[in-house]
């Protein structure tokens, strides 16, 4: 065996590190250098910062999408709440306009409801130009409806006008319903078909702290009762005061007489009235509407006061008849006076206010001499 050959065989075993310094393995510091470097590991965290970037931008234009239609579900709620405080308060004024309180000429009051029925076309167009968010759409339209029924009836109104005043009480009544009949229906399309859908709308998006209008008290029209009959009449007289009515349109109430109650004593004006005092002591008003026209809100006030006295030690007492027809006869109570004097001169002293157009007051009053005493 030649001497190369033992030589060869003599030399130790490779170990097989291939790291100077690295540790077990031989992977060292530069391995996940070495995995970074292999193209497959590369593509992986691409696709991880693409995802975790495309998750981050998507929340964040979901939220500015959630904050924009949060934002249009107010402005439009806050602007069609708007629109509709303006409507009702036409609704009312609509109504003063009716009760002619001033007994304006014919001309004069086609006039105002003409400007009222453009006030009110001029919201429809305010309301056409609001942009409604996706799922309000279908309430929106129902919205400009019920406003474009009260535009309608205000023209409609101020055109039948002329031909109320000169007809006779029943059928300027019956025009005046059937005008009335249209804003009733804009008050039910607007709580039905707007108020209710836009409220569904508003649960279904999950819209917190937006509230909508209050449907009765953006109701255009003020009472129900000026549909029927009998409430048409009252505005029938109020407009028909300034001509064509029979009676020549005269306004006026009177007292009547004034009852002690409970024991029933008729009130004297000229001697004085004995009357025994008690915690059920009431005064029963009768009053008379002597005019030609339905009178609203009619104020009684009954003062007793003790003869010498001091004005602040008088108790006054009002109660207002809300409406009273012509002609028509009506009695309220009016509640006696708290631990009064007994058995000193008084006086109760009983007042119907005057309702516009009534040219005189002086049966409007009466002085009673009253003396308490105990039971």
């Amino acid at each position: 065996m030649s001497r190369g050959t033992s030589a060869r065989r003599t030399r130790p075993p490779r170990t097989g590190r291939t790291g100077g310094s690295g540790g077990k393995g031989g992977t060292g510091s530069g391995g996940g250098t070495a995995i970074l470097q292999q193209p497959l590991a590369r593509i992986v965290l691409v696709v991880v910062f693409l995802g975790v970037l495309i998750f981050v931008i998507t929340q964040v234009v979901s939220s500015c999408q959630r904050n924009q239609l949060v934002d249009s579900y107010k402005s439009y709620v806050n602007d069609a709440t708007a629109i509709s405080s303006e409507s009702h308060a036409e609704g009312q004024k609509m109504i003063q306009i009716l009760s002619n309180p001033k007994g304006s000429t014919p001309t004069k009051l086609v006039s105002d409801l003409q400007v009222q029925a453009a006030q009110a076309q001029a919201l429809v167009k305010q309301a056409q130009g609001l942009d409604p968010p996706g799922k309000m759409k279908a309430a929106d339209r129902a919205f400009v409806n019920a406003l474009q029924y009260r535009a309608n009836g205000l023209s409609s109104l101020a055109q039948l006008l002329p031909s109320a005043i000169q007809s006779n009480r029943e059928t300027s009544a019956a025009n005046i319903a059937e005008r009335m009949k249209r804003f009733l229906a804009s008050d039910v399309i607007y709580s039905d078909q707007f108020i209710g859908p836009a409220a569904q709308a508003l649960k279904d998006d999950n819209i917190q702290n937006v509230d909508l209008p209050d449907p009765n008290a953006s109701a255009f029209l003020p009472q129900v009762k000026y549909v029927l009959p009998a409430g048409a009449a009252e505005l029938a007289d109020r407009v028909r005061q300034v001509g064509g009515s029979p009676g020549g349109g005269l306004h006026g109430l009177a007292l009547v007489k004034t009852v002690a109650e409970p024991d029933g004593v008729a009130l004297s004006d000229t001697q004085t009235n004995v009357i025994t005092t008690s915690d059920k002591l009431k005064w029963a008003v009768d009053v008379q509407n002597q005019g030609n026209f339905a009178e609203q809100k009619v104020a009684v006030t009954a003062t007793f006061a003790v003869v010498g006295a001091s004005p602040s030690e008088s108790q006054k007492q009002t109660v207002t008849i809300p409406s009273l027809a012509a002609k028509a006869t009506t009695t309220v109570s009016i509640p006696g006076p708290v631990n009064p004097s007994v058995d000193q001169d008084a006086s109760l002293k009983v007042v119907v206010a005057t309702v516009p157009g009534e040219k005189t007051g002086s049966n409007n009053v009466a002085d009673y001499p009253i003396r308490l005493k105990l039971p």
